[in-house]
């Protein structure tokens, strides 16, 4: 026999390489179900919420729509000032007031954050060390409850 009878099934046929399908294949969903997703955490839903809507179970959505959850609100609301500040360069009154109404809110809380908002990575104190800087104070001022002076040594 030849050396290439290895390489024909009982028909003669030739044989071809399986590939290697290890595992569950992965979940594969369209374009347009990434940007429900998208659009449906932008709308305050939770995840299980999502996932009814969707027809899967929570840990799937988690899993393959991670990154949508994570900015669907904030792409959402780009998307939404692009069609705004779209409808207001042709010419749209509504739009040009909506518009403007953005800007202005945009600026104070620019504004704001610039003035002097709260330092987030100030560490506050406790309410036992608010209380005992009180009481040090009373007692330096020499309050009511102050001890009173300590005796004079005569020599």
């Amino acid at each position: 026999m030849d050396d290439d009878s290895g390489s024909v099934d009982l028909l003669g046929d030739p044989l071809r390489e399986l590939p290697d399908k290890r595992g569950r294949r992965k979940l594969r969903f369209s374009a347009e179900v990434y940007e429900r997703v998208e659009v449906l955490a932008a709308g305050a839903l939770t995840q299980d919420e999502i996932a009814d809507a969707l027809g899967l179970s929570a840990p799937t959505l988690r899993k393959y729509f991670r990154p949508e959850l994570a900015r669907g609100l904030g792409r959402q609301k780009a998307e939404q000032l692009a069609l705004l500040a779209a409808a207001a360069r042709k010419g749209s009154v509504a739009a040009i007031k909506a518009w403007g109404t953005e800007l202005d809110k945009r600026r104070s809380d620019q504004a704001l954050r610039e003035r002097g908002a709260p330092k987030t990575n100030a560490v506050r104190k406790g309410r036992k060390e608010e209380r005992q800087e009180v009481a040090e104070r009373l007692v330096s001022d020499g309050g009511k409850f102050a001890p009173p002076p300590a005796p004079r040594l005569v020599n």
